[in-house]
């Protein structure tokens, strides 16, 4: 009787140990650059930073988090809110190697209708001599990101990540066409009409983050 509740404690011991679970958080500093995308003029890359909260669960990390992105020389900017989950291969070295995936949406957020990323060389006069100003004006949308990485630990709580991940961002196009007006005399300015058009594509991205976990 003695062997076999001896027995239970160390099962149950062991069963307890497996699932110990402890809070866990991340901040990564992250930029994505483009890799291919359907509008073949929009190169600019986009910076931002997540954070993470959540519970390890011996090898399984899982959590929720907010982060922000915003294009290079531009006023839009996007805020992901995901679920986050990670799997730690090797957890107790000094080196592991981890896969992960961020899955939620991004919202857009508009600083002022008329700002945008303004590409003045995509700015142009037509066949028709309208003239159009292309903006990129958000990215709001679904947001999913697995991932790949290392992790350096640096002591019992705290390690490096070192993240490469595969990101695609649907982005908003708007063009803005000025038409030409009939003049009314010789010596009176041509007046202007102004209209825009809207239309989305994807752009795949490649992230490369630096972090640390806590």
């Amino acid at each position: 009787m003695k062997k076999l509740i001896l027995t239970l404690i160390i099962a149950l011991t062991s069963i307890s140990s497996a699932f110990a679970q402890h809070y866990r958080g991340f901040l990564d500093l992250n930029v994505a650059v483009p890799v291919h995308t359907t509008d073949v003029k929009f190169k600019r890359s986009f910076f931002g930073f997540t954070t993470s909260h959540g519970v390890q669960l011996n090898k399984l990390f899982v959590g929720a988090g907010v982060g922000a992105m915003f294009a290079s020389s531009a006023f839009c900017f996007g805020m992901p809110i995901y679920a986050d989950a990670r799997w730690d291969f090797f957890s107790v070295k000094k080196t592991n190697f981890f896969v992960g995936l961020k899955l939620g949406y991004t919202v857009d957020i508009k600083v002022d209708d008329d700002y945008g990323i303004d590409l003045s060389e995509e700015s142009y006069y037509d066949a028709t001599t309208n003239y159009r100003i292309i903006k990129y004006a958000g990215f709001g949308g679904v947001h999913i990101q697995p991932s790949i990485g290392l992790r350096f630990r640096l002591n019992r709580i705290t390690g490096i990540n070192l993240t490469m991940s595969y990101l695609p961002l649907p982005l908003e196009k708007e063009t803005s066409i000025y038409r030409r007006g009939q003049s009314a005399g010789f010596n009176e300015s041509l007046e202007y009409s102004e209209y825009s058009e809207y239309s989305k594509f994807w752009s795949h991205r490649i992230a490369f983050s630096v972090g640390l976990d806590f």
